[in-house]
């Protein structure tokens, strides 16, 4: 498989012909899904694909998202931009940017990023209910007028025009809820019955979304964002601020950077690779699914190429709109999986050979100096062994807290341990 354009995945098992594949020359989106054991490869494997890839083009950018502080090295090693998240940097859930003209031409008269951005922003809202046990309801109806009207205090409407105007925020949004519930009068569609009804809900409302307002849980997310990955051709999300603890908060802080990525490669021109490592913990709500599988849909239209890296797959078949995501993932690199049962084999298309390959594969390490593969491109399946060269294990073994040498070409042992 050689494809123009692309980077070598791997070298074929039984041929020794190299496997060339280029993400974004696939009809069916530009998404990739990385799974494996610990210690099997995988995240090894991911970062050279990776590495391969921003090389590749001078038309890239690389951005990185992962909560376990797993690829500083690497951000480190290639001179990138290093951005720490979730201490009390702002980041703002409402932000929304300009949407090019030919992405516009691309999607039809009928697209519409505002609505879009509004139902991100209602998915963000939801999980913050869901992660602390709180039903949203048909109160639902009432946060949505809410939002719209903060935008619409800000001048954004569906005229692309003026979405470079500055956003809303959850502040903003907490002073219109004030409103609504001291003269809810002004926000009846129908019948002056409507108002108790609108005050009720404003009052819940702000009482739930206390911890966005000063001194607040969430008071970094209350505000206007304080950091831009705009101007950078290599990006680290860096989540260590949470210490490796990933749960409601660092879930919600994963899914409104997604956001802040999506709404990057739809600015540019430029071809975006955005890696989400340990991206099980994305899947275990509804609610986020919900957002995430909507981005998935529309990624392709931004040159947008997700790579999701993981250690199981039970959990992208827990809900149907994770199966769904899964399914967009036209690439997909399976290392040795000792949870690769003759089920998740069928649910993937893999026959027994393939399937026992997974569960045998050579996981990465000093003495054999490769990992064995699995890889499937629209459906097809090859075996495969990862080497890196010299100058490739340097940077993914690279230690952000010690002083080195230059990265130079010269021996280093090439292995694929994970």
């Amino acid at each position: 498989m050689l494809e123009e354009g692309g980077v070598e995945f791997g070298i074929h098992k039984d041929t020794r012909s190299p496997l060339v594949v280029d993400p974004f020359a696939r009809e069916d989106g530009y998404a990739m899904f990385t799974v494996g054991d610990p210690g099997s490869g995988k995240s090894y494997g991911a970062k050279q694909n990776f590495i391969r890839s921003l090389e590749q083009s001078d038309d890239r950018i690389g951005i990185i998202l992962e909560p376990l502080n797993n690829w500083a090295g690497v951000n480190d090693a290639l001179g990138g931009q290093r951005i720490t998240v979730g201490g009390t940097l702002g980041l703002n859930p409402l932000e929304i940017k300009p949407t090019p003209e030919h992405v516009l031409n691309a999607r039809g008269d009928d697209a519409s990023p505002l609505k879009e951005r509004q139902e991100r922003a209602l998915s963000f809202f939801t999980n913050v209910f869901a992660t602390r046990g709180v039903e949203l309801g048909d109160r639902r109806t009432t946060l949505e007028m809410a939002l719209g009207e903060a935008y619409e205090q800000q001048g954004i409407t569906e005229d692309v025009a003026t979405h470079d105007r500055e956003s809303p925020t959850v502040r903003d949004m907490l002073d219109i809820l004030a409103a609504m519930s001291e003269s809810p009068g002004e926000y009846i569609v129908r019948t002056a019955a409507e108002a108790e009804k609108i005050s009720d809900d404003a009052v819940w409302l702000l009482d739930q979304l206390r911890p966005f307002a000063e001194d607040g849980q969430f008071e970094q997310l209350g505000r206007n964002s304080e950091f831009d990955i705009r101007d950078e051709s290599l990006v680290y999300l860096d989540l260590a601020e949470q210490g490796g603890q990933v749960g409601g908060h660092t879930s919600l802080l994963m899914e409104l950077l997604i956001t802040l990525v999506y709404e990057r490669a739809k600015e540019t021109d430029k071809e975006v690779v955005f890696v989400i490592d340990e991206a099980r913990y994305l899947m275990k709500d509804a609610a986020t699914l919900s957002y995430l599988e909507t981005i998935f849909r529309h990624h392709r239209h931004h040159d947008l190429s997700i790579r999701l890296v993981t250690q199981t797959v039970d959990e992208f078949f827990e809900h149907d709109t994770a199966e769904m995501i899964l399914d967009q993932c036209a690439i997909k690199q399976f290392h040795k999986l000792d949870g690769m049962d003759a089920a998740w084999a069928d649910e993937f298309g893999l026959n027994h050979p393939q399937m026992r390959f997974v569960q045998t594969a050579t996981p990465g390490d000093e003495e054999s100096g490769y990992s064995q593969a699995l890889l499937g491109v629209d459906g097809e399946w090859r075996g495969m062994e990862v080497h890196a060269l010299p100058r490739e294990h340097a940077v993914i073994e690279h230690d952000p807290h010690e002083e080195t040498a230059p990265l130079t070409d010269e021996s280093t042992p090439a292995h694929a341990d994970d």
